[in-house]
């Protein structure tokens, strides 16, 4: 039996050339911050080893930066996938806040279940409801052709302020002062790989839907009509391709993996729905996916790094006193520096191609 080979998988040359050009745009941000930090007299050496010392060095700290990795990986996913067919979904952080509502519905009203099936009903009930939230500005695109990034905008403020709303009014625990909904069943939550960690098995989904993705995207049929479209739906269309529903279904299934990210928040770190579900991710998931580009990989080692940042930087205000705009700006120079590496990187193939070129020209011919 021979299984078909896994080209998403393949690395030559080029790909580690062109991986490596993030990596130094990684350390050229380390250097220029350690250069600033000691203007406020802080001294780099240490505030970078509180970081990842902070991050890797103790279980709980790797704890807290597996757990904020893992959603911003599976919103990546989702955003990742979404531009190969040429549209931007800036809704991800509204789907995420509606992924875990629909995931706290879902465990209140399956919760009495066996475990299993309450954690896979709880987990589609989250993929239900972000696939809702993107369905409504990509059936917006597709029959009005309203832009997309407007819709999304303004959806993420719809779904916070209706999240706002629902924890403290219709779904608000009445036993607990603050603005949150009630614990879910312990049928439905995620198990833990690690006791009394964040480590837990939203790790494996975020994992397994990498892999998923990229076959989808490297081996079947509607991965190559996501393909043709995101290139040009015009031709598209001339081969036979229906684009609209192409991009809606791409759209949908996008909001659905951005579900997945807010279910993973009830079920495995929260366990109830909270004003504050999002923590962002829904952006920081944008940020992780430009970052990567297109390399399904590359999206895990972005996200453990840009949650080492997030975590370290918590780490750095209190023992090395360095303002949170100051942590802020850390991170914003290495998102920076890394981005522009795709620029550099331009310019190498430019350079590179245009020395093979010359090096191709017959003897004597004239430039």
């Amino acid at each position: 039996m021979s299984f078909p080979r896994l080209n998403f998988l393949t690395i030559d040359r080029d790909n580690i050339t062109k991986s490596l050009f993030p990596v130094v745009g990684l350390l050229l941000s380390f250097i220029v911050c350690g250069a600033i930090l000691p203007f406020f007299n802080i001294n780099p050496f240490s505030t970078y080893a509180s970081i990842f010392g902070r991050a890797f060095g103790t279980m709980n700290g790797l704890s807290e930066t597996i757990g904020a990795a893992v959603p911003s990986v599976i919103v990546a996913i989702g955003i990742v996938f979404v531009i190969r067919v040429g549209i931007f979904n800036l809704g991800a952080e509204g789907q995420v806040m509606f992924g875990a509502l629909g995931a706290q519905i879902a465990a209140v009203a399956f919760g009495s279940a066996p475990a299993p099936v309450a954690i896979l009903l709880t987990l589609l009930g989250g993929m239900a409801f972000g696939a809702f939230w993107a369905f409504i500005p990509a059936i917006l695109r597709v029959t009005l052709k309203v832009n997309e990034i407007v819709v999304c905008i303004m959806l993420n403020q719809v779904a916070i302020y209706a999240i706002g709303f629902l924890v403290r009014k219709p779904l608000k625990d009445p036993n607990d002062f603050n603005a949150q909904a009630v614990i879910i069943p312990e049928n439905a939550w995620m198990p833990q790989f690690i006791e009394n960690t964040k480590i837990h098995f939203g790790l494996a989904i975020a994992l397994a839907l990498i892999v998923f993705i990229a076959w989808v995207i490297k081996r079947t049929v509607f991965g190559f009509r996501v393909n043709v479209v995101g290139a040009s739906e015009r031709t598209a269309v001339y081969a036979g391709i229906p684009a609209w529903r192409t991009i809606l279904l791409t759209f949908v299934i996008g909001g659905a993996i951005s579900g997945i990210a807010g279910a993973n928040e009830v079920m495995g770190i929260a366990h109830r729905l909270q004003a504050t579900v999002s923590g962002n991710y829904g952006w920081t998931g944008i940020t992780v996916a430009m970052i990567a580009k297109n390399n399904p990989f590359m999206l895990i080692i972005v996200s453990v790094l840009y949650s080492a940042l997030q975590v370290g930087g918590l780490v750095i205000q209190i023992t090395q006193h360095v303002p949170m705009e100051l942590a802020n700006i850390v991170q914003a120079m290495t998102v920076l520096f890394v981005l522009s590496s795709d620029f550099l990187y331009g310019k190498y193939r430019q350079r590179i191609d245009g020395h093979a070129g010359q090096s191709a020209k017959p003897k004597g011919e004239l430039v």
